[in-house]
C-alpha cells in the first residue's frame, strides 16, 4: 500500500447466547498492510486520570471483511476498536480501499 506505516490483525467481536461479548481468538485478517493516522490530537473521551480514548483512521487496500466492533491490533500491539467503515471501490486515484474510523485507549 502506498504510504503504508503499519500492519494490522483483525479479530471479530462475538456475542454468546447470554449476551456476553468477547473477541474471537482466531483472526479474520492477518498482517494486513495499512496506514494509520490520528484524526485529531484532542482526546475523544476522558474516562478518568489514567484512561482516555483517541480517534484514528486506518486505511487498507481492497474491500476487506471488517465490521463495526472488530478489534485491530497493530505491529506494536496497540488495539483499535472499529467505530465506522467506509469502503471505496472503483476509485481511479486510489483503487479499492477500506477506511475505518477507530478509537484506541491510552495508555494501552
Amino acid at each position: 500500500m502506498t504510504g503504508q506505516n503499519n500492519e494490522i490483525t483483525v479479530y471479530r467481536l462475538i456475542v454468546d447466547g447470554e449476551s456476553k461479548e468477547s473477541y474471537d481468538t482466531t483472526a479474520v485478517i492477518s498482517d494486513e498492510p495499512c496506514y494509520i493516522e490520528p484524526i485529531d490530537a484532542q482526546v475523544a473521551t476522558i474516562l478518568d486520570d489514567q484512561n482516555a480514548f483517541y480517534m484514528f483512521k486506518i486505511f487498507c487496500e481492497g474491500q476487506l471483511d471488517i465490521r463495526v466492533g472488530d478489534k485491530c491490533i497493530d505491529q506494536q500491539g496497540r488495539a483499535y476498536i472499529v467505530k465506522g467503515i467506509e469502503p471505496f471501490s472503483n476509485n481511479p486515484d486510489t483503487g479499492d480501499m477500506t477506511q475505518m474510523t477507530t478509537t484506541s485507549r491510552f495508555p494501552s
